[in-house]
């Protein structure tokens, strides 16, 4: 059996332990409105985006951005890429870790 550090196995293991921890988090906030880490662009700050944000990080197809995400503001860090810092921001927002932002 491979370990899990081959093949990027740890990568999906990581991904998927996220994704079930905030998925047991049920009181889990959500906010409506443009705020930053809105990278799907359907108002809604929550897990969506977070998961949209590592796959495109991890070289997956980026479908489901929002048609204008680097002119929209809500690009956390301001490079106008989504990636693992908006992941993090949103999880910290749907963990209840930091508040919300509007653009």
């Amino acid at each position: 059996m491979r370990g899990l550090t081959e093949g990027g196995n740890i990568y999906r293991a990581f991904f998927f332990a996220l994704v079930i921890f905030f998925l047991l988090n049920v009181n889990a906030a959500t906010s409506h409105g443009t705020y930053l880490g809105d990278i799907n662009g359907d108002d809604v700050v929550n897990l969506a985006d977070a998961i949209l944000a590592i796959k495109v990080q991890s070289g997956m197809d980026p479908n489901g951005i929002r048609t204008n995400y680097a002119l929209s503001g809500v690009d956390v860090n301001g490079n106008r890429k989504a990636g693992v810092e908006e992941a993090i921001y949103v999880l910290q927002y749907v963990a209840g870790l930091r508040g919300a932002a509007p653009i």
